[in-house]
């Protein structure tokens, strides 16, 4: 529902603003549109009052339009002492009215604009999909809203929020495709809104993340004792883990594979024999594929 714009306007004459002739005096001073009927159907009578502020200078009249603005033209019921107004609206979409409300000393008037939508009108369903979700700097990003539908079958109409901030800044009119490339880090909900031909809408949301905003980062802290290796993995987010132990001409000497599931994790790697020295490594893959690792060196510690 678009919400109503009202504007009071004073009655002028001769360019000037009718006032009371003498302090005592009392006239209107504003008037205001309220729609009674929600939701406005097409078919079904919808009901409007006016209803004036300030004390009447003798009887308030009213003067109705349609598909009007504040200034009217306002030619649709005019003279009426009643403040109320019905009008059946055959077509689907945005109407307004307006009304002109007076006494005998001036008048002021007011609009508003609203929907009709289709008797039944059922809301659409938004749908939307990024390709890639994790995208480098530079590089392409496809916004894909045509999974959405409407059970009405009304056509759709789809505007796209590609930045995250508030509002959907792309109106891509009845195209539910979109590309855009972004030239820095961003991690943010992209999304749709689409609408159908009552104005009924529905948004649907999705991350995105542009260059690695948060990138995964890997600690490794490890030492040798005996023939075992004992390391500590820290990573910012849960991942998956391979470690190696090799030799410094880069035998593989040991390897295991496990999971840190929350910020650390301590592994032991048995060895079928000491080293003097060691390489470990530590590779971490996070839900997204994002990779990372971490090399230390270490040497045997002495009893």
């Amino acid at each position: 529902m678009v919400a109503g714009v009202r504007r009071a306007v004073p009655l002028l004459a001769a360019g000037a603003l009718v006032v009371a002739a003498a302090p005592q005096a009392v006239a209107i001073d504003g008037v205001a549109i309220h729609r009674e009927t929600d939701p406005a159907l097409v078919g079904s009578a919808v009901h409007f009052t006016a209803g004036p502020s300030g004390t009447a200078d003798g009887l308030v009249y009213y003067d109705w339009g349609l598909e009007c603005g504040p200034l009217g033209p306002f030619d649709w019921t005019t003279h009426t002492a009643s403040g109320g107004f019905d009008r059946v609206f055959a077509t689907p979409g945005e109407h307004s009215v307006c009304v002109k409300a007076y006494d005998n000393t001036t008048y002021f008037s007011d609009a508003t604009t609203f929907n009709v939508a289709n008797p039944g009108n059922r809301k659409p369903v938004a749908a939307l999909t990024i390709t890639p979700a994790i995208a480098p700097v530079g590089g392409q990003v496809s916004f894909d809203a045509s999974g959405s539908s409407d059970p009405d079958g009304d056509a759709l109409d789809y505007r796209f929020d590609i930045d995250g901030e508030p509002g959907f800044e792309v109106d891509n009119r009845n195209n539910p495709k979109l590309t855009q490339t972004y030239v820095s880090n961003a991690k943010f909900d992209a999304a749709v809104q689409v609408r159908d031909t009552s104005n009924e809408q529905d948004v649907a949301k999705v991350p995105l993340v542009i260059g690695d905003p948060d990138p995964l980062k890997v600690k490794l802290a490890a030492h040798e004792r005996g023939r075992r290796v004992q390391l500590t993995v820290t990573t910012g987010r849960p991942v998956k883990v391979r470690i190696e132990v090799r030799t410094p001409d880069a035998t593989l000497v040991g390897s295991k594979a496990g999971k840190v599931n929350k910020r650390a994790h301590t592994f032991a790697v048995k060895l079928r024999r000491s080293y003097a020295k060691l390489v470990v490594i530590a590779r971490a893959t996070d839900a997204n594929g994002v990779t990372a690792s971490a090399v230390r060196r270490i040497r045997r510690e002495r009893r």
